[in-house]
C-alpha cells in the first residue's frame, strides 16, 4: 500500500480511529489465497477520476504480461467478478454516507 503497510493494516487503523467495522469477518479458503492475493494488485491499478470504476481488461493484459502468473480462464473469470462485486460494494457504502433527505409532502 501506498505509504507503508498492509492494507488490513491500514483498515485496522481506520476501525481504531472511527470505532466502525472496515475488516469483514470471514476467511479466504488456503485454495483461493492466490485470487484474493492477485485481485488486490490489480485493483491497486485500476483507473481513478470521479472514483473508482471496474478494472479495465487493459489492465489484466499488463498485469499478465508483467507477472506471467499461470493462470486459467476459469481464474480471470473469477477475479472479474470479484472486481464487480467489489465495485457493487463501494456503490452501497457511498449510498449509506449520502445524508438522507426529507421526504416531500
Amino acid at each position: 500500500m501506498e505509504g507503508g503497510g498492509t492494507k488490513r493494516e491500514h483498515l485496522e487503523n481506520i476501525e481504531k480511529q472511527t470505532g466502525k467495522k472496515q475488516i469483514p469477518d470471514f476467511e479466504i479458503p488456503l485454495e483461493g489465497d492466490h485470487l484474493w492475493n492477485w485481485f488486490w494488485e490489480l485493483s491497486n491499478r485500476r483507473p481513478s477520476g470521479f472514483g473508482p470504476s471496474l478494472i479495465p481488461y487493459s489492465e489484466y493484459e499488463s498485469w499478465l504480461r508483467v507477472r506471467k502468473p499461470l493462470i486459467h480462464d476459469w481464474e480471470i473469470e473469477i477475479l472479474t467478478k470479484m472486481d464487480q462485486a467489489f465495485m457493487e460494494g463501494q456503490q452501497e457504502q457511498k449510498k449509506e454516507k449520502q445524508p438522507k433527505q426529507p421526504k416531500s409532502k
